[in-house]
């Protein structure tokens, strides 16, 4: 007969199956707190619930404790452990014994240790009456709730208890005289000769082996098992083969389900994860096409409006003095206008510039450059006076050209919204935040609305009247651009009459992205 995988769960079964699992599971972190159990885990220590299992000191007996912690940590650490035995310590103060057997998971966003417990408490009670003589031995054979079986060279079952033959929904003299390849699932046949084999091939008593494999009951349903069998030389020399057999069938058809809804998540992210690298591939085209658009949009204009404005200057100096007042104010008008738009056409041009340059990265001081932006504007504006404070030694990685036009821009902006202000201040500082470098730009100029701040940094925004300062409307963006091209970004905090600040945040990699023209980053 073939053996068929259990049905795959639905993804909101994953919860109920875990919950409802036969088998005890608990997860641990690194320093024995319990982040997960279920409910099996707290009926077997009697606990109220699971909620009330916090750390290892709720399940372990006193001089275990930290045993299990460092049990815990080698897990963690990557070594493999086996199986182990362990007493626990149970509410209502008895210390039944477990086996647990660990491995390492990925936790969240991290890792952890998902610890599985069954009640060894009848296995070891056999395994007392065994030492302690004949007749405690007979009636744990007969009365032990798990299967037993004692088997002869070949295979051949010379005796079985009650338990072994309800296991294989078999009668004793079904069992008895019959060997247990006979029972054996069909794919699992030859590893339970080969571990027959061994154990008979080992000299002396003591030898154990543990496999995991399916008997087949007369309907031909497979019950999963896990068979402990011992080596046995009696004292007349006749050797055997004590066999202890637990129906796991629960445990494996709960594996298979959550293995099967693994491997349905992870189709589907994988499948999500294709999609949204598609998604990305068509949005980073669109950007370029729309880029390249806007230069060429922008380059064919750029002749057009200067021939304007020269058109302008021309008749303005030709018939300026024949035109009436206001047909002279017109044509002030369209020439400050012309040369409003020749502005935000070279600023296009600088900010596709900005975007579809190569990058060639490299230490790039930061304090020069804002010390060399203040003393140009010094000397551009010497009637102004300024108390500009830049602290020394802000040192990043980056392409020079496009951070000196980043901190250009922001410290012309300190510059140019003080003016109103008597006592001027412009500060540049740092600071580290976790992996980045924080590029602080802050002045007491006449700031802005804060309800707007989201759109300082799009192209041809402004914050204020075109009378009131200077600007094409791009800097701000262009300063946006530059920090997303070496993989930061940039916010604006301020507040009307009370200056403004601008973080530029960038990340401490040795590396820059990995980005070229016309593809944006």
């Amino acid at each position: 007969m073939t053996h068929q995988a259990p049905p795959r769960p639905a993804a909101g079964n994953f919860q109920a199956l875990v919950e409802g699992a036969p088998t005890a599971l608990l997860v641990f972190a690194a320093d024995g707190s319990i982040v997960f159990a279920n409910p099996t885990a707290a009926r077997l220590v009697g606990a109220a619930d699971a909620a009330s299992l916090t750390s290892v000191d709720d399940l372990a007996e006193p001089r275990l404790r930290s045993l299990v912690r460092r049990r815990i940590a080698r897990i963690l650490a990557g070594d493999r452990v086996s199986a182990a035995r362990l007493g626990l310590t149970r509410r209502d103060g008895t210390s039944p014994v477990v086996v647990v057997d660990a491995r390492l998971i990925s936790w969240r966003d991290g890792t952890a240790v998902l610890a599985e417990l069954e009640d060894a408490t009848a296995q070891v009670a056999v395994e007392e009456a065994l030492r302690a003589g004949e007749e405690h031995f007979r009636s744990a054979w007969v009365h032990a709730p798990v299967g037993l079986a004692r088997i002869g060279d070949g295979g051949l079952v010379l005796e079985a208890n009650a338990a072994f033959c309800a296991l294989v929904r078999r009668s004793s003299r079904e069992v008895v005289g019959r060997s247990v390849h006979e029972f054996t699932h069909p794919d699992d046949l030859e590893e339970t000769r080969w571990q027959i084999a061994l154990l008979e091939a080992s000299p002396g008593s003591g030898k154990t082996v543990t496999l995991e494999k399916r008997y087949l009951r007369p309907s031909g349903d497979p019950v999963w098992v896990i068979v402990n069998a011992t080596r046995v030389v009696a004292s007349d020399g006749v050797s055997y083969t004590i066999a202890q057999a637990r129906d796991i069938s629960e445990r494996k058809q709960l594996e298979a389900e959550l293995l099967a809804l693994h491997e349905g998540l992870d189709r589907r992210v994988a499948e999500r994860t294709a999609e949204l690298e598609e998604a990305n591939r068509r949005l980073r085209d669109t950007v370029a096409e729309l880029e390249g658009f806007a230069y060429t949009v922008a380059h064919d204009l750029r002749q057009p409006v200067r021939a304007i404005i020269a058109f302008g200057d021309q008749l303005e100096e030709e018939i300026g003095p024949q035109l009436t007042p206001t047909e002279l104010r017109e044509l002030q008008q369209l020439r400050r206008v012309s040369r409003h738009l020749a502005g935000q056409v070279d600023g296009l041009l600088a900010l596709n510039r900005v975007v579809r340059a190569p990058l060639s990265p490299r230490a790039v001081d930061i304090s020069a450059l804002a010390s060399a932006a203040v003393e140009r504007l010094r000397t551009r504006d010497p009637q102004r006076s300024v108390v500009a404070e830049v602290e020394p030694g802000i040192t990043v990685r980056g392409d020079p050209r496009l951070l000196r036009a980043l901190v250009d821009e922001l410290v012309g902006n300190a510059w140019k919204f003080t003016a109103p202000v008597v006592d001027a201040r412009i500060a540049i500082s740092s600071r580290r935040r976790h992996e980045s470098v924080q590029i602080v730009v802050q002045d007491n100029g006449v700031g802005f609305d804060a309800q707007y701040a989201s759109e300082l940094f799009g192209v041809f925004r402004r914050q204020h009247e075109e009378g009131e300062f200077a600007g094409s409307g791009i800097g701000l963006a262009s300063v946006l651009r530059i920090a997303q091209r070496h993989g930061g970004s940039v916010t604006g905090e301020g507040a009307l009459g009370r200056g403004a600040t601008f973080t530029v945040s960038l990340p401490e990699v040795s590396e820059l992205p990995s980005c070229s023209p016309p593809t944006p980053c």
